[in-house]
This record gives structure tokens, sequence and C-alpha cells, in this order.
């Protein structure tokens, strides 16, 4: 008895649960259809039946890319529901982003020769399963992105967190108040002592672990409770911050001065080899 399958809409094919990352849990390689099988008479078939379900590349004519043999129970109204891809799993070989057809052989019958193409929710499992090979032209060559700091920038990440934490480098490296002795009034930021130099006729402020250079520090003064006419010269010597108090005739005068001082990020001596930011050409220095 010569039985027939009518084609139903496989609406509940199972493909649609992605993938969570590129390597993470695997997303199910099974899909489910659903079919009816009708004698020639057109009566319903009730009984457990063969079936050979075939994946192909083309509508007509080529080899099959997955086949699968099963046995299917309809109700009494021919109807069956079946989990393809249970015995052989529906890879990403099997569904590769092109376009894919599915027929039926029942039982001892020839296999129909009218292909159902299938939806696009089965092509979940490639579209999902792969990495990008670039995401905004950035090429995917397997490993990470590096996030690099620029001048008066630094980078913190956090892994337990899940975040990545931007913050200036602009913060004052030291800081505070000296008295007309040239002995410290206030710490501030602690990090730093100083004594009346009688070799430069200056306040000489060594900050701790810091060589301070006019090149690559920023450093200012400013007088407390005094009158017009005072100001403060501020140079470097042996690797320390020197405030020089003037009055407005030139001459010398200690008193009370608050400072603050910066780290220059990037910056170089005149004799120095320029560094330029990655990704400019040396060429730029000759234009």
């Amino acid at each position: 008895m010569m039985k027939h399958a009518r084609w139903l809409i496989p609406g509940c094919l199972m493909l649609c649960l992605l993938w969570s990352g590129w390597a993470g849990a695997q997303a199910p390689t099974t899909m489910v259809y659903q079919g009816r099988l009708l004698t020639a008479a057109a009566a319903p078939v009730a009984t457990v039946t063969s079936v050979v379900f075939r994946i192909y590349a083309a509508v007509s004519g080529g080899s099959a890319i997955w086949t699968e043999t099963r046995s299917v129970t309809p109700d009494a109204n021919g109807v069956f529901t079946i989990d393809l891809g249970a015995t052989t799993p529906l890879t990403t070989t099997v569904f590769d982003g092109t376009a894919r057809y599915l027929s039926l052989q029942v039982g001892a019958d020839v296999e129909m020769t009218q292909r159902q193409a299938l939806a696009s929710v089965p092509y979940a499992v490639r579209a999902t399963a792969t990495a990008p090979a670039s995401i905004e032209g950035v090429a995917n060559n397997g490993g990470n992105i590096d996030l690099v700091a620029g001048a008066g920038l630094s980078i913190a990440g956090n892994d337990g967190a899940n975040s990545i934490t931007l913050a200036s480098t602009m913060a004052p490296i030291a800081y505070g108040i000296i008295n007309t002795s040239g002995t410290i009034n206030n710490a501030g930021s602690g990090n730093w002592t100083v004594v009346w130099s009688a070799t430069y006729n200056s306040y000489e402020v060594t900050i701790t672990g810091v060589s301070f250079n006019l090149f690559s520090h920023l450093a200012i003064a400013q007088g407390m409770g005094v009158g017009t006419g005072r100001t403060f010269l501020v140079d470097s010597g042996n690797n320390h911050l020197l405030i020089t108090p003037r009055l407005h005739d030139n001459t010398i005068s200690q008193f009370y001065c608050s400072f603050i001082v910066y780290a220059l990020p990037g910056m170089k001596m005149a004799d120095e080899a320029a560094q330029l930011p990655p990704g400019v050409p040396q060429s730029t220095l000759q234009r």
C-alpha cells in the first residue's frame, strides 16, 4: 500500500536556541519536524512507519548531505512529530549558511521528488557558532583586543566585576605649604621634604621617587599672605624642585609659599628622540 506524506509547516523548529558565546554552551543539533502520512486513498496512516529523511543543497538532483532513517508513530489522523538529528546530528556542516532542502522517503516508496525548502531558523546553528572575521575593521586573530592608555589616561580592568575603569593620570604628584624657615608648614600630599638651599638661594623640594625636571613636570608656586611685588622662580637642580622667592627688586626674601606639582606624560627634552603616537608614520616629522 503506497503511503504519502503531507508536508506540514515546521513552525516548531528547535534550532532557535542560540549559543551564548563563541566557546560557550552548544546550540542543539536537532530540530522538531511535523508531518502527516496518508494512503493513496487519502486515508490516515496510524501505524509505525519507517521514514528516511534527507537534506540536500539543491532543490533537485545532487547527493544528500545528511540522511537519517527513523520510525515515526502517527496518531489517528496520520500526524507525527519527530526530533530530526537525534541519531545523526545536524551540525554546522549541514547548515553552513546556504540553502537547504528536505525530502522524505516513506517505507518502500520512492523518495518524494518535491523537496521542501528549509526556513531560516535552522541556520541559527551556523550564525551564532562562529566568531566574525572582523568587528568594525578589527581583525579577529583569536586573541584579545588590548586597550592601550594614552597620555594622561590609565586603564584598569576587573575580570571579576566584568568592568574596565578609565581614569585621568593628571592628578598632582605632590603639593603642600612651605614656611619662611624653609621647612614644612603643611605636608599636603605628604610625599615630600624641603630645606633652604644656600647654594641655589631657593627652597629645595625633594619628592619621594621623583626626579624633578622642567621638561617632564609642571610646578606652580604662589605666596601665602604676602603683599604685592613678591614672585617665585620655579626651576630644577640636582633633580629637585627649586622655588626661589624674590621681592620686586629681584632680591631673595624667604616667605610663606604653597606649591603643586604635576607630571607631564609624553614630554621630551630637546635632545631626546621624538616619540610618535602609535600608528603615526615617521614621515610625519618631515612634513
